[in-house]
């Protein structure tokens, strides 16, 4: 992506991080990938906020508790790999087990 694009990018999120209802609006999904440790201070970026007032869902990997609750009331625990707590306002928290396929070699 050229320097261009990126800024473009950049300023559009910027733009979007100060609307969350627009977000509502668009129906718009949003991805947030990190590590556990420092989880709670990122917790102050006013997107992530924003998603935590709505009770927006989340997929919670292995961390340590002691990062406090990451996903509404949900702690970070030690998980095997791959096994992670699928948290939902209305169904809490289940436990789940995500897949990883590598891209087929095959040419066909």
């Amino acid at each position: 992506m050229a320097d261009r694009e990126r800024s473009g990018v950049r300023r559009w999120l910027a733009w979007l991080r100060n609307s969350p209802w627009l977000m509502i609006a668009l129906g718009l999904h949003v991805i947030l990938a990190r590590r556990a440790s420092g989880a709670q201070r990122a917790l102050y970026d006013p997107l992530l906020q924003r998603l935590r007032e709505l009770e927006s869902p989340g997929l919670l990997m292995s961390g340590s508790r002691e990062e406090g609750p990451l996903i509404g009331n949900v702690f970070a625990q030690s998980q095997p790999p791959g096994r992670g707590l699928l948290v939902r306002r209305r169904d809490g928290a289940r436990i789940v087990q995500t897949a990883w396929l590598p891209e087929s070699t095959d040419e066909t």
